[in-house]
């Protein structure tokens, strides 16, 4: 007859513990904690979580040992308390919400039973391996709460691309039709070229803020082909206004052979390389090309300060600027680009130093399959 009743017992407590379990994995985490929670205290008495750093300090509910008790066992992972083998005096049975050896500080405190009695330990243990159950269920939670604030931020972060590309849309017609007309203004007034150079970087503010958003939101697909390198950097100067204190000088061979990237993409990678030497340089900045394996390096370097080792990696970040520059011009998404574009072509991109002073930027682009072979 005893071992019918223990194992009846067994079976009780088991499908007891089956039950919370199925309460907590089967509704939504926070309706399912208050729900599991509630049924332990109708069945066992008043029960109270505390989180990782709130200990009791209820002076009406708690005494000054089960204040003690409570920070024993959350620095320890150990039952505490009641019916416990440290600090049994206490009113309050204090038992982790996670196993010893993952022990996070948060403690389930149940009140001492109401008729006087002290819990047999069999019955502690069995509330251990429930209270086990909600600590699970406090995890869901929290996990559920980040997924639901990551879905936020993602969400927000879209309605903020989609955003600032239709603003840059929107900016681009008129910025067009502003530029053509300062452009033929600027063949006679120096006020005028200042004008075209202020819209034309403008514009390229605006083709960042585009470009930002196709590399975010994963809609960037290159149109690879075969190009004439020499067309793509003559086309990118053009574009560009080249300051007056500032010297352009050009070194790209004629006879390079034909390279694979998206045109449109590479024109706008180099143009952005441009234009941070322009604003960084003190009076030249050269463009360089050559044959390097497979690939062709294609490089912008300046004379200006150079950028610090300890910065470098972190320069093709969106916004970033090196520590100390007193640079305050341009989008903040420049290199950024260079960056995404360049991983979009199966591109690399690197800084290094000159020995002379000032900083190079080399981009490695792909030999057509003909000029390789």
């Amino acid at each position: 007859m005893q071992r019918e009743a223990e194992a009846q017992e067994r079976a009780k407590l088991s499908a007891e513990c089956a039950e919370i379990s199925s309460l907590l994995a089967g509704q939504p985490p926070q309706t399912a904690l208050v729900t599991a929670a509630s049924l332990i205290e109708t069945r066992y008495g008043k029960l109270i979580l505390l989180s990782e750093g709130a200990m009791p300090n209820d002076g009406a509910a708690f005494s000054s040992l089960d204040v003690a008790a409570a920070a024993w066992a959350a620095h320890n992972g150990d039952i505490t308390g009641h019916g416990s083998e440290v600090m049994p005096a206490a009113d309050w049975t204090f038992l982790p919400l996670a196993l010893k050896n993952e022990r996070d500080g948060r403690v389930a405190a149940l009140a001492r039973p109401m008729d006087g009695t002290t819990r047999p330990t069999s019955q502690i243990d069995h509330l251990q391996q429930l209270t086990l159950l909600l600590g699970q269920g406090l995890d869901r939670e929290a996990l559920e709460i980040e997924r639901r604030e990551r879905e936020m931020l993602e969400e927000r972060d879209h309605l903020r691309r989609a955003f600032l590309a239709s603003l840059a849309h929107d900016f681009r017609t008129p910025l067009t039709v502003i530029s053509g007309r300062l452009s033929v203004l600027a063949q006679k007034n120096s006020e005028a070229r200042d004008a075209l150079a202020a819209a034309q970087r403008l514009d390229r503010m605006m083709n960042d803020l585009i470009g930002a958003a196709r590399i975010e939101g994963g809609s960037l697909t290159p149109h690879l082909e075969n190009i004439d390198l020499i067309d793509v950097v003559s086309i990118a100067c053009e574009d560009l206004q080249i300051p007056p204190q500032i010297t352009l000088n050009r070194n790209v061979p004629a006879d390079l052979p034909f390279v694979i990237a998206d045109p449109v993409l590479l024109r706008h990678v180099l143009a952005n390389l441009i234009d941070n030497a322009f604003r960084h340089a003190n009076s030249t900045v050269t463009i360089s090309a050559d044959g390097e394996g497979n690939c062709v390096s294609l490089k912008v370097g300046d004379d200006g300060p150079g950028v610090p080792s300890s910065e470098q990696a972190r320069i093709f970040e969106r916004f970033a600027r090196a520590e100390g520059s007193d640079r305050t011009d341009g989008s903040g998404l420049g290199l950024a680009i260079v960056k995404g574009f360049a991983d979009a072509m199966a591109m690399s991109v690197t800084i290094e130093n000159m020995d002379e002073g000032g900083a190079r930027f080399a981009l490695a682009i792909p030999m057509a399959a003909k000029a390789v072979e």
